[in-house]
């Protein structure tokens, strides 16, 4: 008899958990996607009741992912949120080999639609800043440009000599006025093809891969129309 008990309740328990649906949270930031107002943010991002991040130092890099958190309004930081340029007037030390670097994003006034609203131009600079010529293979790399993780511009590239640089560009239309759905980051990076350092071929070995990649807020493209 306690069998025949302990057995249906087996079954009974069973039978409600096959009828339970799992909450599906893509990004795996606590709120459910059904409710996410911001999918897609990083593991490392802490995120509000909505699933949207903050960003206390406006750089471009979540709140949770930023390891320097009082750099200034529109500075160009890599990937941790740190300062690009360094401290005033520091020069990167150059590695031996070839080095391609990110190294700025620029923000530029195409043309005006009228006082407040307009195209813009985004562009992102990448230069060699190695003690060698970059030569690789054609379709091993490439420079992207990426808007709010999403893929907007991307220019593939085979040689980068030393103080050579590339550039990819992208326009847009922009509102000072708070249009909704505007962008909050753009972000360069340099990408290799995953066995770039097993094609034997040495030229284009990176030699310093911590500076592939760039991000900056949008915080100052409202000040090309003033």
């Amino acid at each position: 008899m306690c069998r025949k008990n302990a057995l249906l309740a087996m079954l009974v328990v069973s039978a409600f958990s096959m009828g339970q649906t799992c909450t599906p949270d893509t990004d795996s930031d606590g709120v459910a996607d059904a409710n996410d107002g911001c999918p897609n943010t990083p593991i490392c991002a802490i995120v509000d009741a909505r699933g949207c991040p903050s960003d206390s130092d406006d750089d471009g890099v979540y709140d949770g992912c930023d390891e320097c958190l009082q750099t200034l309004p529109d500075t160009m930081v890599y990937s941790n949120g740190c300062d690009a340029e360094g401290p005033a007037g520091a020069v990167p030390a150059r590695c031996i080999g070839p080095d391609p670097r990110a190294k700025e994003i620029e923000y530029s006034l195409v043309n005006l639609t009228d006082a407040t609203s307009g195209t813009i131009l985004i562009k992102g600079v990448v230069d060699n800043i190695g003690l060698a010529d970059f030569a690789s293979m054609a379709g091993s790399q490439a420079v992207q440009l990426w808007e709010d993780g999403n893929l907007v511009a991307s220019e593939p590239f085979v040689n980068l000599a030393v103080d050579e640089s590339i550039t990819v560009e992208y326009q847009r239309s922009w509102s000072i006025d708070g249009a909704e759905f505007q962008p909050t980051r753009y972000q360069l990076i340099v990408t290799y093809d995953p066995d770039i350092y097993d094609d034997g071929i040495l030229t284009n070995d990176d030699c310093r891969q911590g500076n592939n990649s760039l991000l900056r807020g949008t915080s100052g493209i409202n000040s090309l129309f003033e």
